[in-house]
């Protein structure tokens, strides 16, 4: 199990480096600052999808700790 820890750390480690010294994608489609909209404006489906995103990531993140689990 020790090793299979230290397998998956590693290869954690090596996606981290390779991702932050990859070339930035330019972004010419949305300015940098956007202007902020109301809380009116925004649409409930927005809210609960966000909500949903949330979920999701907690979710992997509870299963990641629990198959590291000793």
């Amino acid at each position: 199990m020790k090793n299979c820890q230290t397998v998956a750390i590693l290869l954690a480690a090596l996606v981290a480096c390779a991702t932050a010294f990859a070339p930035v994608a330019p972004t010419t489609r949305a300015p940098s600052v956007r202007a902020v909209k109301p809380l009116a404006a925004v649409p409930k489906e927005s809210e609960t999808s966000a909500k949903q995103t949330v979920a999701i990531l907690l979710a992997a993140l509870v299963a990641c700790a629990t198959a590291f689990a000793p």
